[in-house]
Formats: structure tokens, C-alpha cells, sequence
């Protein structure tokens, strides 16, 4: 009877080691496979190491060096960043706006204000940037910015000069005026009664243009009191505009001696 040896190799043990269990995305995990001689993956990739950035499982067999195989697999997950959205505006100097940022859903917002809410109330007087950060609770993190873009409102720098109507002994004229200086970066400016400007747009034909920074509104009615007005100054296109608030006093016209009536008669 013939007889003979059998040798049993042992099989491969593979295992999968992997530099973490979850990234986020644009991120990639490591894997490194052990146990073996060579490796086959199921990527189709024969090295030790393989980097993966695709939410999957992913298995290995490992070759001995006697032929024998072994199995090993593990699933790796890649977390979404946030897509975030944020608006653009245009807004003239000291002018209110508000910035909103989208796609934050379930994360956490900050704005490099500080602030931590999703829309943000700015009032630039420059050109100035803003960026804003969420976070998810997976850690995966988005940042988004814009640029607000601030034109230069209307200025003046000496206040408006008031002058009250003119007397004609106790008899007032009509002619009271408002006299502007110093206009800046102003083409047309309007006028109207009151606190508040509620006078013609920009482009209307009561428009007053601008000259060397100057503007009078001349032969204005004489209050029975102090009456408010307001003037709204316009940038070149009326993009821009800003306000100024005067007050005219009335004129108190008496005489300086005591009025009489003068009659005069004629002598032939």
C-alpha cells in the first residue's frame, strides 16, 4: 500500500485597516489590507494600500504565499458638505440691506461678523466682503462668501442756510429761500413740505440741477409758523440719494416806527 504526506496550509486571515470610518466630501480614507503576500481588490487595485473617496463597501483578499486566500470587507462612508447659496447686493452708502445664506439645513451658521443667524442686517459704507460658515453635525463643514458693493451717497458738508422772507414794512414777502454750499457727488436735488420727503422723483421736471456743489430753492411762501422742509439730493442716475431736513421760521414783519395810513391830496 502506497502511502504519502498531505500538508494543510493555513488560509490567509485578511484584514482591512482603515484610517477612518467617515470623511467628509472632497476628503479621502486610507485603507490598508494585511494577512497576505499580495492583494486583490475589489476595486480591481493589487496594492497594500488603496485611498477611497466614494461612500461603499469595500473588501480585499489576501494571497499567502503559499496560494492560500482570505476575505476581509468593510464599508466607509463619505459625508456631504453643505451646498450653500448666499445673495449679492448693490446698496447705497449707510442704506440697509440684509445678506441670506441657504443650504445650512440642520447645521450650525457663522458669519465672520459674529453673528449666527441665517440672514444677516448689514448698512456698509464701503465696499466690504462677508463670508459665513456652516457646520453639520457630521462635522462636514461649507463656506460661502459675497461682496456687497456700496455707492457713494449724496454729502454736504456745511449745513443749508435758511433764510426767512423778506418785510416790506409790516407787509412780507414771499421770497424767503434755502441756499445748499456744499454738495457733493450730487447731480439734481428736489424739495418738498415736511419731515419727511414726499416731492418728485428722480427725473422729474422740478428737478434742480447741481452747479460747482451749490442749489438755492428761492421765493418761498412765508409760514404762518415753523414749517419743516426736505430736500432729497440725487447721485448721477438716481441710483443714490439722501435727505435733508430744514426748518423755515416765519418772517415777523413790523414797522419800525408806527404805521399810519398816508393820504395824499391833490391840489389843482
Amino acid at each position: 500500500m502506497a502511502s504519502g504526506t498531505v500538508t494543510v496550509n493555513p488560509s490567509a486571515t485578511a484584514t482591512i485597516t482603515a484610517s477612518s470610518a467617515s470623511v467628509c466630501q472632497g476628503e479621502s480614507i486610507t485603507l490598508t489590507a494585511s494577512g497576505g503576500n499580495s492583494y486583490i481588490w475589489s476595486t480591481g487595485e493589487t496594492t497594500a494600500i488603496i485611498s477611497v473617496t466614494a461612500t461603499a463597501a469595500y473588501s480585499v483578499t489576501a494571497i499567502s504565499a503559499q496560494g492560500c486566500t482570505g476575505v476581509d470587507s468593510t464599508t466607509i462612508t463619505i459625508n456631504q458638505a453643505p451646498q450653500l447659496t448666499i445673495n449679492s447686493v448693490t446698496v447705497c452708502a449707510g442704506n440697509t440691506t440684509a445678506l441670506t445664506v441657504g443650504g445650512c439645513i440642520g447645521g450650525s451658521l457663522a458669519w465672520d461678523t459674529g453673528d449666527t443667524t441665517a440672514s444677516l442686517t448689514i448698512a456698509p459704507l464701503v465696499t466690504t466682503a462677508y463670508s459665513a460658515t456652516c457646520t453639520l453635525p457630521t462635522g462636514c463643514t461649507s463656506s460661502v462668501s459675497t461682496t456687497v458693493t456700496v455707492n457713494e451717497a449724496p454729502t454736504y458738508t456745511m449745513a443749508p442756510v435758511v433764510i426767512p422772507a423778506t418785510c416790506l414794512g409790516a407787509v412780507v414777502n414771499n421770497d424767503a429761500h434755502i441756499d445748499l454750499t456744499s454738495i457733493q457727488n450730487t447731480e439734481r436735488v428736489d424739495i418738498s413740505a415736511g419731515s419727511t420727503y414726499t416731492g418728485p422723483a428722480y427725473g422729474a421736471g422740478s428737478n434742480k440741477p447741481v452747479s460747482g456743489g451749490v442749489v438755492s430753492f428761492i421765493n418761498l411762501p412765508n409760514p404762518s409758523g415753523p414749517q419743516a422742509y426736505t430736500i432729497r439730493l440725487y447721485t448721477a442716475g438716481g441710483s443714490c440719494f439722501s435727505d435733508v431736513t430744514v426748518l423755515l421760521n416765519s418772517a415777523d414783519c413790523q414797522c419800525s416806527i408806527k404805521c399810519a395810513p398816508i393820504v395824499i391830496t391833490k391840489i389843482r
